[in-house]
C-alpha cells in the first residue's frame, strides 16, 4: 500500500508467523489512519450497542407482556421498552416514571429494579468497549514489517586494498557506520537493559525491549595454569529464537535457536612479565622514549600487530612510564583476539595465545587496561586496581591520592556459541564462531557441517546464514575496537571529561570489572537486535562529501536470503498494527447485533403465528410504537381512516389530507379548543 509514512514500513495486511495464520494476521497503518480506524470502530460499537439494546428491550417486552388488565406503571414501562432508542434514554424515562408515582416508588423499584440494572450494565459495558476499542482490535504483538530499497550488509574491503579510492570509500562507510551502530547499541543497552538512563521511548524499537540472560558469578577459571586472578563470571543468553527475539518473521519450523556464552576473568599477569626495565636502544629509537623512561612487557603469545622490533615475539603488550604519567586518556583499553578456524586472512595470524589461554572451542579476547586516574581511596577491583596511595600536592589542594600501581592490568574473555533448530532437537556443538560458519567445515563428518545438513528448508538455511552474520557482527572484539574506551561504565565516575584537567574520579567498587563485562554482554545483545533490523533497513549516512553509505550496501544473494529482507519485524511509534481477527471479529459481532435487532421481531411474530399463541404480545409491541400511538390519538379525534395498523408506521388512506393535532387545553392557560382542527384540501373545518 502506497501512502505517507510507508517508505520504510510495510502498510497493509501481513502475517506474524510467531502465531497461527488466523491469530497472526495483521493490518499495519500510519498512526493518522490508525486513529481514524479506531474512531470508526468506536462508532460501529455505539451503533451495535443501540441495536442490541433494542433487541434486549424487545425480549423483555415480550416476556413481560400480558393480555390481562394492568396498572398504569406496567403500560408506561412497556411503552418505554418499545420506544426508548438507547439505554440512557430508557434510564432517564424510567427515573421520570419512578418520580411521578409517589407512594409506590418502592414497589416500582422492586418490580423493575432488575431492568434498571440491566440498562446500567449494558450502558457501562458498551461505553467501556467503545473507549477501549483500540484494545479490542490491537495486534497481540504491536510489530511492523520493515521495508527498504536497500537490503543487505555494507561492503567489507580488505585493509590492504585501501590504496584503491573505491575501496577506501567503502571502508570509510563501513568504519563510520559500524562505530555509529555500536554507539547506538551502547546507548540502547544503558537505557533499556541496565536502566542506567531510565525509561525512554527508544526502548520500543525492537520486538523485545531487552534480552535477558543468566549470570553466574564465582565461576571456576575457564583458562589453565592458574592464570586467573580469582574466579570468573559467565553470562549465558540461553536459547534465543530468530523469530521471537530478533524479529525474523518466518514460520516457527523455519526459525533458528541460538545461544551465546561469554566468560571473563581477570588475569594474574605478574607471572608473565619481568617487571619494569630500561628499554633497549631499538625500542627507545622506535618509540622515542625520553631519558629515564622505563618499560614493561607482558608475554601472552605472539602478536603480529606489535611494532617491528617486537613483531612475532612472545611480547603481546607493552607499557612505559612516560605514557602512564603523561597520557591524556583516563582509561586506555587495548586488546588482541584469537579466532580458531577463522576463514578471514586478516584474523588468522594476528595473535597466537600461549597454551594457558588457547582453546579450539572458543574465541578469545585478551584486554589490557591502563589507568591514569587519581582516587581519594584505594580501588581493590583486580582490573581497575589503584592501591598505590601517596600524599600529593595538586595545584589546588594537598591530600592522599591512590593510583594504579601496575602499568597494565588484564581481562581474558571467551566467547562460545551454539545454534539449534527451533525446538532444540538438533544442535551444533558449543564452540567458537567460525566453525559454525555456513558450510564451513573440513569434511562432511565434522559436527557443524553435519548439523547444517539437518536444516529442514531453504528458508531455515537462509535464517541460519543471517543469524551467523548477526553473531559475527556483534562480536566483542568489534565492540572493543569501535567504542572500547568510551563505553566503560567507569567513565561515569570521572570528575570531568578532560576539559578541566582534574584527573580525578570517585572511588570504584571492588567488582567494577564485572560491571564492565556485564555491560559488554548487554551491548552485544542490543547490537544483535539492531543488526537484524539494519539488515532489512540499513541506516543512511553521508560520507566523503555527501556520498550515501547505501551506495556500498551489498544485497543478499539467493531467493530465500532476499526474501528475508521483507521478513524483519520491529516497532514504530509512527504506525499502528491491528489484529485482522480482532478487527473483523469486532465488526462481525456488531453486524450480528444490528441484524438481531432488525430480524428478531419478524422472526418472533412468525413463530407466534405458526404456534397460534402469544399474538397479544406482538400486538402490544406493535401498538405501543409512537407512530401507532399517534394514530390512536388521531383516531380518537376523528382523524382517519388509517392503513398499516399492523406495521411500525401507519399511514392515512387519504394521502393528501392535512390535519393538526392540538390539545383541548393543558390547564395552564393555553387556549382551549373545542375540537381538533381538520384541514382538508386547504379548508379548515371544525369537527
Amino acid at each position: 500500500m502506497k501512502w505517507g509514512d510507508c517508505n520504510t514500513v510495510y502498510c497493509g495486511f501481513w502475517v506474524n508467523w510467531s502465531h497461527s495464520e488466523s491469530i497472526g494476521a495483521t493490518l499495519t497503518l500510519p498512526s493518522a489512519w490508525g486513529l481514524i480506524l479506531i474512531s470508526f470502530i468506536a462508532i460501529i460499537i455505539k451503533i451495535a450497542s443501540e441495536n442490541l439494546w433494542r433487541a434486549l428491550s424487545f425480549i423483555v417486552h415480550q416476556l413481560n407482556s400480558s393480555s390481562l388488565p394492568k396498572d398504569d406503571v406496567y403500560h408506561q414501562i412497556q411503552l418505554l421498552l418499545r420506544n426508548a432508542e438507547t439505554e440512557s434514554s430508557f434510564i432517564l424515562s424510567l427515573v421520570k416514571v419512578w418520580n411521578a408515582h409517589k407512594g409506590v416508588r418502592l414497589q416500582i423499584l422492586g418490580r423493575y429494579g432488575a431492568l434498571l440494572l440491566l440498562a446500567v450494565a449494558h450502558g457501562v459495558g458498551f461505553f467501556a468497549a467503545s473507549a477501549l476499542s483500540s484494545r479490542l482490535i490491537a495486534a497481540e504483538d504491536p510489530f511492523i514489517l520493515t521495508v527498504s530499497k536497500s537490503c543487505g550488509w555494507l561492503d567489507e574491503p580488505a585493509l590492504e586494498s585501501l590504496a584503491n579510492p573505491e575501496a577506501f570509500e567503502a571502508f570509510n562507510a563501513l568504519a563510520v557506520m559500524s562505530r555509529s551502530g555500536f554507539r547506538r547499541s551502547a546507548a540502547y543497552a544503558r537505557s533499556c537493559y541496565a536502566k542506567y538512563g531510565g525509561e525512554t521511548t527508544s526502548c520500543g524499537s525492537y520486538v523485545k525491549e531487552s534480552i535477558r540472560f543468566n549470570t553466574s558469578r564465582e565461576v571456576h577459571c575457564p583458562f589453565g595454569d592458574d592464570i586467573c586472578n580469582g574466579t570468573a563470571i559467565e553470562f549465558d543468553s540461553g536459547y534465543l529464537r530468530s523469530d521471537l527475539h530478533l524479529g525474523i518473521n518466518t514460520h516457527v519450523e523455519d526459525s533458528i535457536s541460538f545461544r551465546k556464552v561469554l566468560s571473563c576473568a581477570p588475569l594474574a599477569a605478574d607471572k608473565y612479565t619481568d617487571g619494569w626495565q630500561v628499554p633497549p636502544e631499538n625500542l627507545t629509537a622506535m618509540f622515542k622514549y625520553p631519558l629515564g623512561t622505563m618499560y614493561q612487557a607482558w608475554s601472552f603469545g605472539q602478536s603480529t600487530v606489535m611494532a617491528p622490533p617486537l613483531n612475532n615475539t612472545n611480547i603481546t603488550f607493552l607499557a612505559d612510564t612516560t605514557s602512564l604519567d603523561y597520557g591524556q586518556i583516563p582509561f586506555d583499553l587495548s586488546y588482541v583476539s584469537d579466532f580458531p578456524f577463522t576463514t578471514r586472512p586478516d584474523q588468522a595470524a594476528i595473535f597466537s595465545p600461549i597454551p594457558a589461554l588457547a582453546s579450539d572451542t572458543s574465541d578469545l579476547n585478551l584486554i589490557s587496561l591502563q589507568t591514569r586516574v587519581l582516587y581519594r581511596d584505594p580501588v581493590h577491583d583486580p582490573w581497575f586496581s589503584a592501591e598505590n596511595c601517596t600524599t600529593q600536592d595538586l595545584n589546588f589542594y594537598e591530600s592522599t591520592f591512590c593510583q594504579a600501581s601496575k602499568g597494565l592490568t588484564f581481562l581474558a574473555c571467551q566467547e562460545r556459541y551454539e545454534i539449534c533448530s527451533h525446538d532444540h532437537k538438533s544442535c551444533s556443538p558449543v564452540t567458537a564462531l567460525y566453525p559454525l560458519q555456513p558450510a564451513n567445515a573440513s569434511s562432511a563428518s565434522d559436527p557443524p557441517k553435519a548439523f547444517q545438513k539437518r536444516l529442514t528448508s531453504a528458508t531455515q538455511s537462509a535464517v541460519y546464514a543471517l543469524i551467523w552474520k548477526i553473531l559475527w557482527s556483534a562480536q566483542l572484539n568489534f565492540q572493543l575496537g569501535f567504542i572500547g574506551n568510551e563505553n566503560l561504565i567507569a567513565n561515569d565516575y570521572l570528575w570531568d571529561g578532560g576539559g578541566f584537567e582534574l584527573g580525578q574520579a570517585a572511588t570504584l567498587p571492588a567488582n567494577q570489572w564485572q560491571i564492565e563485562v556485564e555491560n559488554w554482554m548487554n551491548v552485544t545483545l542490543a547490537a544483535m537486535q539492531a543488526r537484524a533490523v539494519t539488515f532489512a533497513r540499513p541506516p543512511e549516512f553521508e560520507v566523503n562529501g555527501g556520498f550515501s553509505s547505501l551506495k556500498h550496501i551489498i544485497p543478499p544473494e539467493g531467493k530465500e536470503m532476499k526474501g528475508l529482507c521483507r521478513k524483519i519485524l520491529a516497532r514504530s511509534s509512527s504506525h499502528m498494527s491491528f489484529s485482522v481477527a480482532g478487527l473483523f471479529g469486532t465488526i462481525g459481532v456488531c453486524i450480528i447485533f444490528v441484524l438481531v435487532n432488525l430480524l428478531l421481531p419478524s422472526i418472533v411474530a412468525k413463530i407466534q403465528r405458526r404456534a397460534g399463541r402469544g399474538g397479544h404480545k406482538m400486538l402490544e409491541w406493535m401498538e405501543s410504537s409512537y407512530f401507532q400511538l399517534q394514530r390512536m390519538a388521531a383516531e380518537g379525534r376523528g382523524i382517519g381512516p388509517w392503513m398499516g395498523l399492523e406495521k411500525d408506521v401507519p399511514v392515512m388512506e387519504e394521502r393528501e389530507r392535512l390535519f393538526s393535532l392540538k390539545s383541548r387545553g393543558l390547564g395552564n392557560g393555553y387556549e382551549a379548543i373545542e375540537g381538533a382542527e381538520v384541514v382538508q384540501h386547504g379548508v379548515v373545518k371544525g369537527v
